[in-house]
């Protein structure tokens, strides 16, 4: 058992470095050698848990859709009213960005270069991917509030693309964002910021797929 431990923290430790090694150099730039030399261990010990560059960086990325929907399928089965679930979705998202910021770097590399290696993955069609329309838990609380009359007759992948894609923006932006609060002279602290970003997508989001009142 301890040695299974041992073994975990040193594949962990190559996979936070090889993130980076992805990142600074792109796929086809990144080198195993360095990755070794970052996580300080023997290049053979990386072959040891990988067979290849293209694992690591399939495994790295596969690791970011993995804590998304882990999170999201760990989210209560209590009834609860869409505004909070909204904000538990958004919750999700934001935490997972904030503990690992380098995740959002990453896809922003994978997708400028065509996403080639998430469509061999398919995140998307994997069993139990909480967005599936056949039987995903986020997928199947909105169908059912909207059965329900508790929300607007909508198209629920358009929403949750909707909502995903604002938090997104939110940390892609962050370093301009920064500075157009700077130049114009106004205080900017980060945990203030997404805190009311958080407020806001969940209110925008609410105002657009409540149901209207009955006149």
């Amino acid at each position: 058992m301890k040695k299974s431990k041992i073994n975990l923290k040193t594949k962990d430790k190559i996979m936070h470095h090889a993130i980076h090694e992805f990142i600074e150099h792109g796929y086809h730039g990144a080198r195993m050698q360095n990755i070794a030399e970052r996580a300080k261990v023997n290049k053979a010990l990386i072959f040891y848990y990988y067979t290849s560059k293209d694992q690591i960086y399939k495994e790295v990325l596969g690791r970011i859709f993995k804590t998304i929907f882990e999170r999201l399928n760990n989210l209560s089965d209590e009834p609860t009213s869409v505004e909070n679930k909204v904000r538990q979705i958004v919750d999700v998202y934001m935490s997972v960005l904030i503990d690992y910021p380098d995740y959002i770097k990453l896809m922003m590399y994978e997708l400028s270069s065509g996403a080639n290696t998430v469509k061999e993955l398919n995140p998307f069609g994997a069993l139990g991917m909480p967005f599936s329309p056949m039987g995903g838990k986020i997928y199947s609380f909105f169908d059912g509030k909207i059965r329900a009359g508790e929300m607007k007759q909508v198209d629920i992948i358009q929403l949750i693309i909707s909502i995903v894609g604002q938090i997104i923006i939110s940390f892609i932006g962050l370093p301009i964002i920064r500075t157009a609060f700077e130049s114009n002279k106004m205080d900017f602290d980060i945990k203030i910021f997404l805190e009311k970003r958080k407020d806001f997508i969940v209110n925008l989001v609410i105002n657009g797929i409540k149901p209207e009142e009955k006149i």
